[in-house]
This record gives structure tokens, sequence and C-alpha cells, in this order.
């Protein structure tokens, strides 16, 4: 029988491999914007979808994820095709986009915003400011 740790890490990294089949699809054909919007928005999807199933995943690395975590993030490279990144640039852009959407979508799932106005509006938001954010951060640079 395996123990509780390694029934977590099997689930943990069956969820992200989902996820990553999800965003990747989303994220297929698309370029700059669009994709990154694609990227979010998907992301959100499934954990509108599967809350409690993206609760269970690991936040920290964890070897039985390594094959889906790095199909996530040849998702979220796919994402910033185009942007002419350097390789750490794309680390770091990564690293924003993925602590962007994972912090939203973790309050939302977990009932996180009680104000009475639109989720999806804020969401909307978050993507324009994501974005822009970046469009910019790159001119600068």
């Amino acid at each position: 029988m395996r123990d509780l740790a390694e029934v977590k890490a099997l689930v943990s990294a069956a969820v992200i491999g989902e996820l990553a089949d999800r965003v990747s699809a989303a994220v297929m054909g698309r370029a700059s914007d669009d994709a990154i919007r694609a990227l979010l928005t998907e992301w959100r999807a499934y954990v509108r979808e599967h809350p409690h199933r993206y609760a269970a995943v690991i936040q920290r690395p964890e070897p039985r994820a390594a094959e889906p975590g790095a199909r996530l993030l040849d998702a979220i490279n796919a994402s910033l095709h185009g942007l002419g990144l350097d390789e750490t640039t794309a680390v770091h852009v990564a690293r924003c986009l993925r602590s962007t959407v994972h912090g939203f979508v973790s309050l939302e799932s977990e009932g996180g915003f009680g104000l009475p106005v639109n989720l999806d509006e804020s969401f909307e938001l978050l993507v324009t400011m994501a974005t822009a954010g970046l469009r910019a951060a790159l001119q600068e640079g």
C-alpha cells in the first residue's frame, strides 16, 4: 500500500498533467497577447471546473510531477513565443504569469473574493494588466 505522501504526489502529478493538456491546447496556434490571454483563461476554466483537484496540487517541485510540470512550462513558454525573450527573461515572465493566475484562481476557488462585484470583470482586468504590464516591461528592458 502506498503512503499518503506518495498518493498526494501522484494526484498532484495527474492534475498538473490535465492542466498542461488544457492550456497547451488553448495556446496552440496563438501568439502574443492572444496566447497569454488563452493561457490564463484556460487555467482559470480548469480550476473553476475542478477546484478540489487544483487544491491538491503540490506547489513545490515534486519528482513525480517533473514530466507534467515540464509540459505545463512548455505551454507557458509557447504562450510567450514570438516575444523575443531570452531564456532568463522567459523564466521570470513564466513565474509572474503563474503567480498571477494561481493567486487569482486560488482565492476564487476558496471563496476569498467576498465583495459582490463581478469576478469575470476582475479577471478580465487582471488579464489586461498582465499583458499590458508585460508589454511595458519588455519595452523598458
